[in-house]
């Protein structure tokens, strides 16, 4: 097996003098040391059998494990294992879970998935984030179909140089866990892992450490199971050898550990100090090898109280960049006089590429709310074919988003159209929606957010519509398990219904003191509206049925104010106070 870092020697040069002179001028890192590798046949096959064991008796229960276990066709197979390694790069196993399952509903082979839509493709990817993962899969189903006539490739060879967006890792998943071929994975877990086991403490991002996990990967993979000891192994870091506060006393492969080993040696160090019997221990972090290119560097020693989470290490990511966008929901009465929203579609190339949003501009970081407003006026006039006042846009609030890369800022203001709206066909695609086809289109997280920051659309959601009727609950002493109050409407409408009922019954029977919530008030919801609640509620249960909880006193005494508009993300307007001092 050859070692990363013990590069071979070139020929001799033309002007050769000998060894002496070519060893001056050549100098050959030399290997790395036997405590980097698993270079031990029986040490490999414990830690296989061990791993693989644990695998068997913890292994998560997910719908991708069983469609690999349980599905004949071999093409079937392959797909569905694809369709989770895309879905699950960069996200979390308990965020992919409904998407796949959506996923293979919808489209259960690659001949159906090449059939579909982008706008399809992208509507169902709608909130996994790295959008163009989505695009890419079809574009390669399609690939498969149209010239590989449906017949997934069975190696990850072949699988690496034919479908188009399969990586590396990718590559190796779809051919060890679908096709039973014997190569390594390499990804966020098993880096940690693998560094840990062998007290990798140079960047794990560097060319010689992925190199030499590469290799280490291929040498562990069990050659009669190799799909399920590379889940096992990516399992084990996802599960237990976690990024902080490891499971270290539940890991079937400690014993084989090189970092939980100086984790014991400080033990016993601290152990025999104790009791004044410290005597050296050898330094395990020491591989002797001065110029190892894969130990920490001098700069950055063992440090005790990290222990395992010593490893791995990278180099410092670069801080996201951050950018301002000023995004306005443009709202118009349509048919029946059912409001309805202006969306426009991004270009198919770039961040969030082919997905929806509310018409956006980019802005300068130091711009003035003023300049703000006239960019953004200047913009939709465009768009709209009718003058727009800078003036006439209503601020709602600036909301927060984190990309990978960007630290977003979305300056939001809302502006209500009269009368039929003229698009420009030159313009990008763009579309009036209801508020049920906005929730159905393809938006990113993003526009969510900025959807829940207008206090006007948010309460239309369900889970302001929960706290309405769990507040009924309470007015019946039901305690959220009562019937559905006769309210009339939905969204906006059942709130006003709702509170001009319920809350001149609660100040009347003494449940509340005061009520600053009124159906007048539900145009500044956005400025922090909240109710006065009496002593004596579940406050634990309103914490979990209403909201969030922030203390308050009035004249009456200390008590709860329970916010009934809550946005993740949300910033409150930078000129206003909230109502009654909160």
């Amino acid at each position: 097996m050859e070692i990363p870092g013990a590069l071979s020697l070139p020929g001799a040069c033309s002007d050769c003098v000998g060894p002496a002179e070519c060893g001056a001028r050549l100098q050959t890192p030399a290997p790395p040391p036997a405590r980097h590798l698993f270079s031990d046949p029986a040490e490999v096959e414990a830690l296989r059998r061990n791993l693989l064991a644990w695998y068997d008796r913890c292994k998560r229960d997910l719908p991708w494990r069983t469609l690999a276990a349980t599905e004949p066709d071999a093409d079937r197979r392959g797909y569905a294992v694809w369709v989770s390694e895309i879905m699950l790069q960069q996200t979390q196993v308990a965020t992919v879970i409904d998407y796949y399952i959506r996923w293979m509903q919808k489209w259960p082979t690659l001949q159906a998935l090449a059939q579909a839509s982008l706008e399809e493709v992208n509507e169902l990817w709608a909130g996994l984030g790295y959008y163009s993962r989505g695009k890419r899969l079809q574009e390669a189903a399609r690939k498969v179909v149209s010239e590989l006539a449906g017949r997934m490739p069975r190696t990850a060879e072949d699988l690496q140089k034919l479908l188009p967006g399969v990586g590396r890792y990718t590559a190796g998943a779809i051919a060890s866990i679908s096709y039973g071929q014997a190569t390594g994975v390499v990804d966020g877990n098993v880096i940690r892992v693998l560094c840990r086991l062998r007290c990798v403490g140079a960047d794990s991002s560097s060319p010689a450490v992925i190199d030499w996990l590469w290799d280490m990967a291929n040498v562990l993979v069990d050659r009669s199971r190799p799909g399920d000891f590379n889940q096992a192994l990516m399992e084990l870091g996802a599960t237990v050898c976690v990024p902080k506060s490891p499971l270290c006393g539940e890991c079937p492969v400690k014993q084989h550990c090189q970092a939980w080993r100086r984790v014991e040696k400080d033990l016993a160090f601290a152990s025999q100090k104790l009791f004044g019997k410290a005597a050296p221990v050898p330094d395990v972090e020491d591989c002797g090898l001065g110029d190892c290119p894969l130990c920490p560097p001098a700069t950055e020693p063992w440090d005790s109280s990290l222990g395992v989470t010593n490893f791995p290490r990278k180099a410092a990511k670069k801080p996201p960049r951050a950018m301002r966008t000023a995004t306005c929901v443009l709202e118009r009465r349509g048919c029946h006089q059912a409001p309805e929203y202006f969306i426009v579609q991004r270009p198919s190339s770039g961040l969030l590429a082919g997905l929806w949003e509310f018409p956006s501009v980019p802005l300068a970081q130091d711009l003035q709310e003023e300049k703000e407003r006239e960019e953004l006026a200047d913009h939709l006039q465009a768009w709209t074919g009718r003058p727009v006042a800078a003036k006439g846009l209503q601020f709602i609030g600036e909301v927060i988003h984190i990309f990978s890369h960007i630290h977003q800022t979305y300056v939001v203001y809302s502006l209500h159209l009269d009368g039929d709206v003229t698009l420009d066909p030159a313009l990008s695609p763009s579309r009036w929606v209801t508020e049920d086809e906005f929730r159905a289109s393809a938006v990113s997280t993003a526009m969510k957010k900025v959807w829940g920051a207008d206090p006007h659309l948010s309460v239309s959601g369900s889970v302001s519509v929960q706290k309405v009727l769990y507040m009924w609950s309470i007015n019946q002493g039901t305690q959220g398990k009562g019937e559905i109050p006769p309210f009339l409407g939905h969204g906006p409408t059942l709130l006003d219904s709702a509170l001009s009922i319920l809350l001149p019954c609660w100040v009347g029977s003494g449940l509340i003191w005061s009520h600053p919530l009124v159906p007048a008030h539900l145009g500044h919801a956005r400025d922090g509206i909240s109710m006065v609640l009496a002593p004596g509620l579940d406050w634990r249960r309103w914490g979990a049925e209403g909201g969030g909880l922030q203390h308050c006193t009035t004249a009456a005494g200390p008590c709860r104010a329970a916010q009934l508009s809550t946005v993740p993300g949300y910033c409150p307007p930078r000129s206003r106070a909230l109502p009654g001092g909160q």
